[in-house]
């Protein structure tokens, strides 16, 4: 790679070293950070650019998980102080999610479930009735799996709460 210039390529040597694994699998994952000149976004781009989406338990629309801006509908939504301003105690015990379909109020004991039948979504597909639908824009040499929100996660600590909390002291 260019940032050593005397090492051997590291891609390289994975691939080698998997050859003789059936069914081996490359993980590349990262967060470029110059647009352009990153091998994992180029990756990305030349895969099928999946992108995670999960149903609303009220109306089945599959949608990805996403902050919000608090003004257009869908995403994290809590209430304000009686004064009107923003308190991150507040954001975090009256946190909700809202589709971006319906605008349902969906509470993190429904998370769970919800991000478990989700389903990954190439670029140019469609979730209609809980079936992938389409063809992919780009058929691509591998699968790419696009920006997941935290809210897919279902690890300890991460909570519609928690997030609402953290956009709140971030601001």
């Amino acid at each position: 790679p260019p940032s050593t210039r005397t090492e051997a390529d590291y891609r390289l040597a994975v691939r080698n070293r998997v050859r003789g694994f059936k069914r081996s699998k490359i993980l590349t994952a990262s967060t470029p950070s110059v647009k352009g000149l990153s091998y994992v976004e180029g990756r990305a781009l030349d895969g099928d650019q999946r992108r995670r989406k999960v149903p609303c338990p009220r109306c089945g629309h599959a949608q990805e998980l996403r902050t919000g801006n608090g003004k257009d509908r869908g995403g994290i939504r809590f209430e304000k102080l009686n004064n009107g301003k923003l308190n991150a105690q507040k954001a975090f015990e009256t946190a909700w999610y809202e589709c971006e379909l319906c605008g349902g109020r969906i509470e993190e004991s429904e998370r769970f479930r919800m991000c478990n039948a989700g389903w990954w979504v190439p670029l140019g597909c469609h979730v209609v009735d809980g079936e992938l639908t389409g063809e992919p824009i780009r058929k691509g040499p591998h699968a790419s799996f696009m920006e997941l929100h935290a809210l897919n996660n279902l690890l300890d600590g991460i909570s519609i709460n928690s997030e609402a909390k953290e956009y709140v002291e971030a601001l």
